[in-house]
């Protein structure tokens, strides 16, 4: 008897977290800084044009650093799209999310390369003095994420939802 009521917890339990899995996924975290490449990048790294964008730090725990890029490469394209300056890059990782395939043609010591991985998504928010609360709401064809930071210890507390795009 004991094992039939533990079995139904645990399918229970596994309905439970599968409803409340989120739809949305977290962003991609590159953990890269980046700079366009002008006259005097290119020419003190010997390059023959300005196209690309170079990477200029690594940080810890990041997509860039996990999959093997380096400071000083010199990204030409992601997902096979061409990244020609820095606007290009940030367009291109914005429709990127956690979990997502993500492929880098790069250039370093003057030889092009590519390297492909998995994408790490930026890390929940964290507060001493506060919960986060992530959630979503189902809204016309798709969802609304909802992120609510709730101060320790107080019950009910008022909320504004800023809500983008609807008028």
């Amino acid at each position: 008897m004991n094992k039939k009521i533990t079995l139904f917890l645990v399918i229970a339990l596994g309905f439970i977290t599968i409803s409340n899995a989120q739809h949305l996924k977290r962003r991609a975290y590159l953990g890269a800084a980046i700079k366009n490449i002008n006259d005097s990048t290119a020419k003190s790294n010997q390059l023959k044009s300005t196209e690309g964008v170079i990477i200029q730090q690594l940080y810890e725990d990041g997509t860039a650093k996990k999959i093997g890029l380096q400071s000083g490469d010199i990204l030409l394209l992601i997902n096979g799209k061409k990244i020609s300056k820095r606007s290009d890059f940030n367009q291109i990782i914005s429709k990127i999310s956690e979990d997502d395939i993500i492929d880098f043609t790069f250039s370093r010591n003057k030889k092009e390369k590519t390297l492909k991985g998995k994408v790490i998504g930026y890390k929940p928010d964290k507060y001493e003095y506060a919960d986060v609360i992530y959630d979503e709401i189902p809204f016309e064809n798709g969802y609304l994420r909802n992120v609510i930071i709730k101060p320790k210890g107080i019950e009910k507390c008022p909320v504004l939802f800023f809500i983008q795009g609807y008028t």
